[in-house]
C-alpha cells in the first residue's frame, strides 16, 4: 500500500475500533453482526490491510449506520473537541450565563445515538 492509501486503512481503522469500544463490543460481538472475521476486523482496526466496500458496508451495517456515514466519521476523526482558546463564547446578557461551543464547525448535521 502507498503512503496514501496507509493513511485512509489507519483512519477507517481507528473510526471502526471506537465504533466498536463505544458500544462496548469485543471482536468476536463484531465478527459475528457483519459476518466478517475477528483476522480481518483486527487488521482493518490496525490499518494493516485496505478492507473492499464490500467489507466496510457490512461492518457499518452492524453499527446501524451507512457506509458513507462511517466514512465520514472517519473523515471528521480527530476533531471532536476545539481547543479551549478556539471555542467561540456567548454571554446570555440577561442572566450572564457563559456557553461555549465545544466542537469545531462542521457540514455534518449533529446525530446522537443511544448506545444500550
Amino acid at each position: 500500500m502507498d503512503g496514501i492509501s496507509n493513511d485512509i486503512s489507519a483512519t477507517i481503522g481507528r473510526r471502526v475500533r471506537s465504533e466498536r469500544t463505544v458500544r462496548g463490543w469485543s471482536l468476536a460481538e463484531l465478527a459475528e453482526r457483519s459476518d466478517v472475521s475477528k483476522a480481518m476486523l483486527s487488521a482493518i482496526e490496525r490499518g494493516t490491510t485496505s478492507p473492499t466496500a464490500a467489507l466496510l458496508v457490512r461492518i457499518a451495517a452492524a453499527f446501524g449506520m451507512t457506509l458513507s456515514t462511517l466514512i465520514a466519521r472517519a473523515e471528521m476523526q480527530g476533531g471532536g473537541v476545539s481547543r479551549k482558546d478556539e471555542q467561540p463564547v456567548w454571554r446570555d446578557p440577561a442572566t450572564g450565563y457563559i456557553r461555549r461551543h465545544l466542537s469545531p464547525a462542521s457540514q455534518m448535521p449533529l446525530e446522537l445515538i443511544r448506545v444500550s
